[in-house]
């Protein structure tokens, strides 16, 4: 399924159940070094625009949210971008009285929010989060001490570990410093056959 497609039929999900527990978004329990391997990018920006839009495919027209990263690090991929669009569906006040939410599992980026993300590929040239949210991690720094913690906040889509079932309605809450995050991607960069070389700028007019 195209991404595309993929965020029509989410997006049509969330208006037809609205915002339910009783129906999750169902994806694959992804350790971190599986979100690295599953990665093109794995860069380090901030959320600098949100406005809602819609993808139009033949007759239908379903309301999304897009998001502009405004990317400062790039840890892995040689044409890393120095801005993407990240696209969720849903997530948009349609009229006075209806609002489309987005699809559990996918989650509001407030302006400001900076964080660390595992960019999978979905198509040509288009890319989201490593497994939802899975793939992400907020970075926030200590105002007291100055250190710099990734957090991976519990998931909130129904995580399917294939190796073990059954389904596990959320996945655990992880914290780095900012030495250990940049440790662990090496490694996990490492054992996939793929090299960090050294963590660097963006490159602009790399990949959208």
């Amino acid at each position: 399924m195209s991404r595309k497609c993929y965020l029509i039929a989410c997006a049509l999900m969330a208006l037809v159940l609205g915002a339910s527990s009783a129906h999750a978004t169902l994806v694959a329990l992804m350790s971190f070094d599986d979100t690295v391997k599953a990665s093109t990018y794995v860069v380090k920006g901030t959320v600098t625009a949100k406005e809602p839009g819609w993808i139009v495919d033949g007759a239908a027209r379903v309301p999304v949210t897009r998001y502009t990263l405004t990317i400062d690090t790039a840890y892995l991929g040689e044409d890393a971008p120095t801005s993407l669009t990240l696209t969720n569906p849903g997530g948009v006040q349609l009229s006075p009285e209806l609002y489309a939410p987005m699809p559990e599992g996918f989650i509001d980026y407030p302006i400001g929010t900076t964080m660390a993300v595992m960019l999978s590929p979905t198509g040509k040239g288009t890319y989201a989060p490593a497994g939802l949210h899975q793939g992400i991690y907020y970075v926030t720094r200590d105002k007291a001490t100055g250190a710099v913690s990734f957090e991976r906040a519990a998931g909130t889509a129904t995580v399917v570990n294939h190796k073990a079932a059954p389904a596990q309605p959320l996945f655990a809450k992880t914290v780095y410093t900012e030495a250990e995050f940049e440790q662990a991607l090496s490694a996990a960069a490492k054992a996939s056959g793929k090299s960090l070389r050294a963590i660097r700028k963006p490159v602009a007019g790399g990949a959208k």
